[in-house]
């Protein structure tokens, strides 16, 4: 009978064991603050993403409003009760009331002596005095609310909920807009159910909406008498501030002049730049989303707001994406360090440039320079600010002249003709002269002997490593013979000249022995000679025996067993027997699951199927057959049989029983459709003895669609379209481009990953790199690439790369400087590069609220929307940084895209 992967599963364990209002804003107000103070209600840990959570137990982090309910709670317009928001209650009227004096910064002008109201206008007490305020500076119609609190008796004014309507209109007064909204009220709403609002409302509501400041609760239907919630409410008063801005306290607007992980200096309109502390707390935004945001995606130089208390930013939102800088591209002429001042050749003339102690200078991989290295003649680019009266340069980026100097760090990569330094604040990857002189503190070495860790002094020149001082040693290797692991298995104890040895083993150190497939600690064996490789902490990293060879028995038949003695006898494939020892240290396995001696005494019968590796007569491990994986060698129909070459190099030869195969992308695959050098993983039957499932293995090169960690799901999509979604777990491995283990929330949607499958299960994910930008330099061995961050990565032309082109393949003789290239390695692990054609098309407009850029169709199908990103790069042909907004209609332009994003126009 066929049998699919779950059947055998089955048969194995039975025979073995038997939008804006819709989508929200605010919250009610009862006890009173000074304007613009945060909240002082208790103590308030906050976690280390920096959610509004930190503010209120009750809004999660993600949640829709959390933008605006943070930014406004912090701003004293909202506060909760006992450390909760409640962000789904609904709002009263007297509560919108006051939360419009708080926004509008009036709250010092409330009087709690101020007069009563007529017996029909009801409100509490604390509300009383708020309202008074309110109907005194317009933001209520006196007459109108008094009428309308005299005709609905059942109830009072105040704790009345408010509706989307009555909420539109008070909103619309507070901000002054009400010549708008009278200019708009012969007209009815453009949603369906316009006729449910009460037409003194339509004015307000159209000039709502064509602020901006709210949408319909779906594309035709706003919903006038909805209610709102005081998550609503805070979203409505924070969109509103773009129109109505408000000087609270502690809250500034400003340039970011620089960022790192715990301090934000802004520059002011004033002159004066202050830096303020950042803590794991501080909420950080961006104006293009809702959703809580990271300080490494602020951009340097842009204007942002910060609401701050003691010298701490508690909240950070960049308010736009121009970068308030201008590029200049020259030679240079000299620098005076005493006045600041650095002289360009810019075209056919001299330009004086200041700088101050903040400028930042770096070569094109973005190591670190100083001044002295600025050397005349040099080819550099700089960055000049153009939010100072007197505008300083930020950055110098040094292109042209080679870098020459000294220094001192730490290894921590060695690549072909490539070494990594990370030196007291930066870490820089240089290449190495093929004449280097390596040394070990002064004698004589060679790079060979050079290992990540190695503490070492440098000397560059014109961007080569030629000299290289070893001062300490980041690993070493002893060698001893083993003795004991201590019971927490944090200790080894080695013998050397007859004395013991102890160390302490890291975390993650890799055991090595050669025939066994992901050794352990408990694999070592007494006498064992090995090799113990040491960091520089003294600490065991890998531990290799030396002298032990392990002999595996593939589907090999028990003969006998015997308790007492422990001695199992197996006959191999041609049938001569092996009679081993078993003990305590054997290491077992059933089907994956670890198990000891006395629990698989009772199992080792006479001719049940086992795997077993030994040395000398000692068994080191013992495995229980039900399915064996390796590379297809053949299959022989005449004696229907597959044998296969497994990991050790041993082979392993099988009867076929009608056996299944699944095999990806393939309908009812049949044995023909098996290739030798297939990888394959056989299921056996339930008497181990013949073949009864094939899964044949393939990595296959796919996108994240999605990552629910919360539920511990990965959905993948293949190049066809087809999604599927997988479980993260010891069964599925998940790693990054190096093979090192990661977590799933390590994946994001949109990365490229080679997915192994065995049949038609996943079983591995591992990430793929894949670098996107333009060709800054190209020669037969390498090339180098700027990506669209501005950063410089090289990639060696090693044998095994492939060059596509046109959709063809090409030869690296090809590639040009200034080619825009996606290089990425395919599921060999080979580089590929892909040269981008981009896609010429005819500039129409741009939609800047959208952040759309239209362009002309020469056909009805013809796609002429594309959304427009923050990192988006616009340039002219020449390089030149460009405004999207200076583009004319009628412009030729380049597109260059990468699973449909935009990643760069060019202006012809």
């Amino acid at each position: 009978m066929p049998y699919s992967t779950s059947t055998w599963k089955k048969l194995l364990i039975s025979t073995i064991i038997c939008s804006m209002l819709s989508s929200g804003a605010a919250y009610a107000e009862t006890a009173g603050t000074t304007k613009g103070a945060a909240s002082t209600e208790g103590t308030v840990t906050a976690p280390a993403s920096g959610s509004v959570s930190m503010l209120f137990s009750d809004v999660a982090a993600g949640h829709w409003a959390e933008k605006h309910i943070g930014k406004l709670s912090l701003q004293g317009i909202v506060k909760g009760n006992n450390g909760k928001f409640r962000p789904a209650d609904s709002v009263t009227q007297q509560e919108a009331v006051v939360m419009a004096i708080r926004f509008l910064g009036l709250e010092d002008e409330v009087d709690a002596a101020v007069m009563s109201f007529p017996e029909s206008f009801r409100v509490g007490n604390y509300y009383t005095s708020y309202a008074a305020l309110a109907f005194q500076k317009g933001l209520l119609e006196q007459e109108t609310e008094m009428k309308a609190a005299a005709a609905d008796s059942s109830s009072d004014w105040g704790s009345k909920p408010a509706t989307r309507e009555w909420i539109t209109k008070l909103v619309v007064r507070a901000i002054g807009e009400q010549e708008k909204a009278a200019a708009m009220s012969g007209s009815a709403p453009a949603f369906h159910d316009a006729a449910l609002a009460d037409s003194s409302y339509n004015g307000y509501i159209n000039a709502a909406v064509s602020l901006g400041l709210v949408n319909g609760v779906s594309a035709n239907r706003f919903d006038p008498k909805g209610l709102v919630n005081r998550a609503m409410m805070a979203t409505l008063l924070s969109r509103a501030e773009a129109k109505y801005p408000v000087n609270y306290e502690g809250q500034s607007q400003g340039v970011i002049s620089a960022v790192s992980d715990n301090q934000i200096t802004l520059y002011y309109a004033d002159g004066r730049t202050v830096t303020y502390a950042l803590t794991p707390s501080t909420m950080v935004f961006r104006f293009d989303s809702e959703k809580t945001s990271s300080l490494g995606a602020l951009n340097a130089y842009t204007n942002v707001m910060v609401i701050a208390e003691n010298g701490t930013a508690r909240y950070v939102e960049q308010l736009d994406a121009n970068v308030l800088v201008e590029s200049v591209t020259g030679t240079v002429g000299s620098v005076d360090l005493a006045a600041g001042e650095l002289w360009l050749k810019v075209g056919s003339g001299y330009q004086s440039f200041k700088y101050d102690g903040n400028l930042v200078i770096e070569n094109s991989s973005g190591a670190p320079l100083s001044l002295t290295d600025l050397k005349e003649g040099s080819t550099v680019e700089i960055l000049r600010d153009k939010f100072r009266t007197t505008p300083l340069v930020v950055k110098i980026i040094v292109k042209g002249a080679p870098v020459s100097r000294t220094g001192s760090g730490t290894i921590t990569q060695i690549q072909a003709g490539k070494i990594t330094i990370q030196e007291s604040d930066s870490s820089a990857t240089w290449n190495v002269s093929s004449s280097v002189a390596v040394t070990r503190n002064g004698r004589p070495a060679s790079l060979g002997e050079i290992t990540a860790g190695d503490k070492a002094e440098f000397e560059i020149h014109n961007d080569l490593v030629t000299k290289l001082n070893v001062t300490a040693t980041g690993s070493q290797k002893v060698t001893g013979t083993f003795n004991d692991i201590s019971a927490d298995g944090k200790t080894i104890t080695y013998i050397v000249n007859g004395r013991p040895e102890a160390k302490f083993i890291a975390a993650s150190a890799n055991i090595i022995i050669e025939g066994i497939t992901n050794p352990g600690i408990t694999d070592l064996a007494k006498d064992d000679e090995l090799e113990l490789t040491l960091n520089a902490d003294g600490q065991v990293t890998q531990i290799k025996v030396i002298n032990r060879e392990i002999v595996m028995l593939n589907n090999a038949t028990i003969l006998s067993y015997v308790p007492e003695s422990k001695v199992l006898t197996v006959s191999d494939s041609s049938g001569k027997p092996h009679a081993l020892s078993l003990s305590s240290k054997t290491k077992i396995d059933f089907n994956g699951t670890a198990m000891t001696l006395e629990t698989a005494g009772s199992m080792l019968v006479k001719g049940r199927k086992v795997s077993v590796g030994y040395s000398d007569s000692n068994a080191i491990i013992l495995k229980f057959v039900f399915q064996y994986s390796g590379k297809l060698s053949g299959i022989n129909s005449l004696t229907n049989q597959i044998t296969i070459r497994m990991a050790d190099d041993s082979t392993v030869t099988l009867p076929l029983e009608s056996p299944t195969v699944e095999l990806l992308g393939k309908a009812n695959p049949v044995l023909a459709d098996l290739k030798t050098g297939d990888s394959v993983t056989l299921l056996l039957n339930a008497t181990q003895d013949k073949v009864v499932l094939i899964k044949v293995g393939q990595v296959v090169q796919q996108t994240v669609s999605s990552v629910d960690t919360a539920a511990n799901k990965i959905k993948l999509t293949s190049a066809e379209g087809q999604t599927s979604e997988w479980t993260a777990g010891s069964a599925l491995a998940i790693s990054d481009e190096k093979g090192n283990s990661i977590a799933l929330g390590q994946l994001t949607s949109g990365q490229v990953v080679n997915v192994t499958y065995e049949g038609k299960t996943a079983v591995a994910i591992k990430k793929v790199a894949v670098t996107n930008g333009q060709i800054a330099a190209v020669d037969a061995s390498k090339v180098t690439v700027k990506d669209y961050s501005g950063q410089t990565v090289e990639f060696q032309l090693s044998t095994g790369y492939q060059v596509m082109k046109n959709g063809a393949s090409a030869p690296a003789s090809t590639l040009a400087v200034g080619d825009r290239v996606e290089i990425r390695k395919n599921t060999n692990d080979q580089l590929v590069v892909t040269v981008n054609p981009g896609i010429v098309k005819t500039y129409w407009k741009y939609d800047a609220a959208a952040k759309t850029l239209y362009v002309t169709r020469s056909a009805v199908a013809d796609r002429y929307m594309y959304n427009v990103l923050p990192e988006t790069v616009i340039q002219s042909a020449d390089g030149t940084k460009l405004d999207i907004q200076t583009l004319k209609n009628g412009d030729k332009i380049t597109l260059y895209l990468f699973q449909d994003k935009l990643l760069e126009v060019v202006k012809q």
